[in-house]
């Protein structure tokens, strides 16, 4: 058996980060690679130092204490994605991040035949407003895409859906993995004040006009993916956490909108057929 720890190029969206308050510093990345005969071994390291700065979260979606989350995936420079996105730090809360974090994070491992190329890897970090996504950071060694397809059933104008990357793909014949990236629009004052009310009308004075509404909450399109085979036969599904936008008192729209990042997965010995196509419904919320 011989190892090698080899150095990463690491890719900051300091975009992404910076209007959610996050800043990244020190940040290093090496690949651990372990050879077993014919095989190879690998694991990824993160080592970095996270700074919060409240200032910079000016316009906070999650309507609690709990700030975004950041994330990473591994990618390919000739491939693209390799890994699902996962979490680099979890649920903290505003007096958590007042000192800066240093932490530490590992991938899961991967086999390979051959020894992965460090200089064509590299690793993503950024965050969205709102994150829903397996633990842990699994690399593939082969990927098969399974089509996908977008519905959007939607009837409300307040918060939208706007998916800006749907994959769906089987790693390594093992797992099917979904993941979907959007952006949600918000409508105007009286669109989210009419999705608000057909969502959970306790919350608002309906006699009264926009301007005279103290804070309320209208909540993001529902999103159900469904994993069929080629027959039509519905193998599984799986929800997307519920998430809300704050509209200010006086209906005061949030001046962005917010980002979201959604991942699932499914076993394929779980399944009762081999997937065929993937659906994701979007409906308007369910009070």
């Amino acid at each position: 058996m011989s190892k090698k720890a080899l150095p990463l190029a690491i890719e900051i969206d300091e975009a992404a980060l910076s209007v959610l308050g996050w800043e990244v510093a020190n940040c290093a990345v090496r690949m651990k690679v372990d050879d077993y005969g014919d095989c190879a071994y690998s694991e990824i390291s993160l080592s970095a130092e996270l700074r919060f700065h409240p200032d910079s979260w000016a316009v906070r979606h999650s309507g609690t204490d709990y700030v975004p989350n950041v994330v990473w995936q591994l990618r390919s420079q000739t491939a693209g994605p390799i890994s699902n996105y996962a979490y680099v730090t979890i649920a903290e809360t505003l007096k958590g991040v007042r000192a800066p974090k240093l932490l530490s994070e590992k991938s899961h491992h991967w086999e390979t035949k051959k020894r992965p190329k460090a200089d064509d890897l590299y690793i993503w970090i950024g965050a969205f407003d709102w994150t829903d996504l397996p633990t842990g950071l699994q690399p593939g060694r082969k990927w098969k895409n399974v089509p996908v397809e977008v519905m959007d059933h939607t009837t409300l104008r307040g918060v939208r859906t706007e998916p800006t990357e749907v994959v769906a793909r089987i790693r390594d014949k093992e797992e099917l993995e979904v993941m979907i990236q959007s952006v949600h629009p918000l409508g105007t004052g009286d669109e989210l004040m009419a999705a608000a009310a057909a969502h959970s009308e306790w919350q608002l004075d309906t006699d009264k006009p926009l301007e005279r509404q103290d804070d309320f909450q209208v909540t993001r399109p529902d999103m159900l993916i469904q994993v069929f085979d080629n027959t039509g036969f519905l193998l599984d599904e799986s929800h997307s956490s519920e998430e809300e936008v704050t509209v200010a008192k006086g209906g005061v729209v949030p001046r962005r909108s917010a980002t979201s990042v959604f991942g699932c997965s499914f076993y394929l010995d779980d399944l009762a057929g081999k997937p065929a196509r993937v659906v994701i419904r979007l409906t308007d919320p369910v009070g």
